[in-house]
């Protein structure tokens, strides 16, 4: 069910101190998102596996287990998924390599890096 949104808008999620927004992604039920953090390890989950929040404004749920999520994306599977690492390195692969989960996990490997971490995130949509 919609509704309205207040004028002055509405709060989306309260955070912690120290912490940030990284992305903000349109979804359904029959969306899948990949996530990755700084490290380089990804994941794909299910939108069918987040409740939806009552209300807008709350603390939020965990999506990952990471100190630093780099970025999120709304994919497919037959997607491919490219990832930037601070100091150029980049990576390509299909989205479906990744396995999706239901859960909180720390994820799978996707890029390897030393004394760098991941910086950007995009996907290549190949038409069918």
């Amino acid at each position: 069910a919609e509704k309205l949104v207040n004028p002055q808008g509405e709060l989306g999620i309260k955070l912690a101190e120290g912490d940030s927004l990284v992305s903000v992604l349109s979804v359904d039920d029959e969306s899948a998102v990949f996530m990755v953090s700084a490290d380089g390890r990804g994941t794909i989950r299910k939108m069918t596996s987040f409740a939806p929040n009552k209300s807008t404004g709350g603390s939020g749920k965990i999506a990952m287990r990471s100190d630093h999520i780099a970025g999120a994306l709304a994919i497919e599977p037959k997607d491919d998924i490219f990832l930037i690492s601070r100091l150029a390195k980049i990576i390509r692969f299909p989205a479906n390599e990744v396995p999706e989960t239901d859960g909180v996990v720390q994820g799978v490997v996707c890029i390897q890096l030393r004394a760098d971490d991941v910086v950007g995130l995009c996907t290549a949509r190949i038409p069918s």
